[in-house]
């Protein structure tokens, strides 16, 4: 069972790479990037509250980074914060409608 949580689990955080590169550099914040990489990371090492944090540092930077809150919604799902997660799915949707891992993620 446990093998199959880290399969998924990194599953979604290649997932959340891609996008997350994709919006980082689409705005061409490479400190935004590197963040959402060590928050990728972060996430991927299952350390949820180092995640939750960088992500909050992202939206210091870029409040509408939907990667960031996307991410974030992962963290606080693996956490078992069910009600925060779906906020950042949410959050995320409402920023990029288009966001379509976020909408399962919701």
């Amino acid at each position: 069972m446990k093998r199959f949580f880290v399969t998924k689990l990194w599953i979604f955080v290649s997932i959340s790479l891609i996008f997350c590169e994709t919006a980082a550099f689409a705005v061409g914040n490479k400190k935004v990037a590197q963040l959402l990489m060590q928050a990728s990371q972060f996430l991927s090492d299952s350390d949820y509250d180092k995640a939750i944090k960088t992500c909050d540092d992202i939206m210091g930077i870029d409040q509408n980074c939907p990667a960031a809150y996307y991410l974030r919604g992962f963290a606080h799902r693996y956490k078992q914060e069910y009600e925060l997660a779906i906020m950042a799915f949410t959050r995320t949707v409402r920023i990029d409608p288009k966001y379509l891992a976020a909408q399962y993620g919701r």
